[in-house]
């Protein structure tokens, strides 16, 4: 994931788009090709292997209330058919995206209050009012 993460961030990759000539080099000079084809196949696995592991799940009878199972209960009765690969890849969209939102809220508010102490307090107070103390 980390690998994943790394060739996502600006300047990771060259800009292939506005130069479509690099397209052309040979995978001998083009380290970002061998990074990205193997940073897909360790994405790919990662979702190939969560979706089996729901699936083994729902067939012990252990259905819950999450967007995978309603996906999977409406996979059938979809219009258009999603091969194994499209529907691993559009759940793990799902958990990706909710991941990364969720962190990137709790990174920011962390640095919001570590900068504002006096929010911090009173968010503290509220906690404390709320909550207790006895935790």
């Amino acid at each position: 994931m980390d690998q994943y993460s790394e060739s996502l961030e600006p300047g990771a990759n060259p800009p292939v788009d506005q130069f479509p000539f690099l397209k052309l080099l040979s995978d001998r000079f083009a380290p970002w090709v061998k990074r990205a084809r193997s940073s897909y196949k360790a994405i790919d696995s990662t979702w190939a292997e969560a979706r089996r592991r729901v699936e083994s799940r729902r067939q012990q009878g252990d259905k819950r209330v999450s967007i995978v199972d309603r996906i999977l209960d409406g996979e059938k009765a979809m219009d258009f058919p999603l091969t194994d690969h499209q529907l691993n890849h559009f759940l793990g969209v799902l958990v990706e995206g909710g991941a990364d939102t969720t962190a990137s809220s709790m990174l920011t508010s962390i640095l919001m209050l570590a900068q504002n102490q006096h929010v911090q307090k009173k968010a503290q107070e509220e906690l404390d009012r709320v909550i207790g103390t006895e935790r």
